[in-house]
C-alpha cells in the first residue's frame, strides 16, 4: 500500500499576512497549498513559491472584477506584485 500510516501527519506552517488575504499559504514538507480562509479550501498546490504569488496577483486582480485594456491589465499586475514583494526587497 503507498500512502502515510494511519495516524501519521505532515508537518506543516501557515503564512498570513494582511496582504494575502482572504488567502493563506500552507506550508508543508513536499509543497505550498493556497488556501481561501472564508471559504475553508485550497485554491492550489505549488511547488515553488513564484507560481503561488503569480496565482495570489491574479486572484486578487480577479476579485475586482474590472474590465481592463492590456496595458492597464500589466499596470495592476505589477503594483499588486510590488506591493507584496516589495518589503522583501531590502533585506
Amino acid at each position: 500500500m503507498k500512502g502515510r500510516k494511519k495516524g501519521q501527519t505532515k508537518r506543516q506552517s501557515k503564512i498570513k499576512d494582511k496582504l494575502l488575504y482572504p488567502y493563506e499559504i500552507w506550508v508543508d514538507e513536499d509543497q505550498y497549498t493556497l488556501m481561501d480562509v472564508e471559504k475553508s479550501k485550497p485554491m492550489g498546490f505549488y511547488n515553488n513559491m513564484s507560481s503561488l504569488i503569480n496565482k495570489v496577483i491574479k486572484l486578487n486582480i480577479a476579485i475586482k472584477k474590472e474590465t481592463y485594456t492590456l496595458v492597464g491589465f500589466l499596470e495592476s499586475y505589477n503594483n499588486i506584485k510590488e506591493e507584496l514583494l516589495n518589503p522583501f526587497k531590502n533585506k
